[in-house]
């Protein structure tokens, strides 16, 4: 009889029990403005994480300090590549030449990829806690391709023919969509 009893008080409705009225459905539901913890960051970025692009970076006021933003965006774009290439690990296995080659593409492809970090100035790459706003989408997927393909093998050129369609025909270096 307890245990029904405790059931039937845990199942009420909390207006019955003094606690606080149900929201009506046709209220708009209160939105929690603070970025998550599955926010973007560099350290989803180097670790190729699922992340949410919910950070608020600053937004500066007037054209000049927009081209400072900008300009900003674009230096602190091509160090975090370069920071996160220097990271990246490479398998003990792998010859130099080919640690080398994956270095070096690392390197190139996250100065391109940090050319579409600008975001002309409109707000901060980052905010103060290091998350990438919903602005910067953009810039962090081009980045985070560009590290995924350094760490694809060369395609193996093969003499032989191949059937249409075989793994020989097949681009095997393209980077995943994040």
């Amino acid at each position: 009889m307890n245990a029904l009893t405790v059931c039937l008080l845990l199942a009420a409705d909390p207006r019955f029990l003094g606690g606080a009225p149900p929201t009506p459905l046709n209220v708009p539901a209160q939105v929690d403005p603070t970025p998550s913890v599955q926010a973007c960051t560099v350290e989803t970025l180097r670790h190729s994480s699922a992340c949410v692009f919910d950070a608020k970076p600053f937004q500066p006021d007037g054209q000049d300090a927009r081209k400072k933003q900008g300009r900003d965006n674009l230096a602190l774009a091509e160090s975090l590549g370069r920071a996160v290439c220097q990271e990246r690990i490479v398998p003990a296995d792998v010859e130099l030449k080919e640690k080398t080659r994956r270095a070096t593409a690392c390197l190139d492809g996250t100065r391109r990829a940090a050319a579409t970090c600008g975001l002309d100035g409109l707000e901060a790459l980052l905010d103060a806690e290091g998350r990438f706003g919903p602005r910067s989408r953009d810039c962090y997927q081009a980045i985070a391709a560009a590290l995924q393909l350094a760490d694809v093998p060369p395609e193996v050129k093969s003499d032989a023919k191949a059937p249409p369609g075989g793994p020989a025909t097949q681009k095997t270096n393209q980077p995943l969509k994040i």
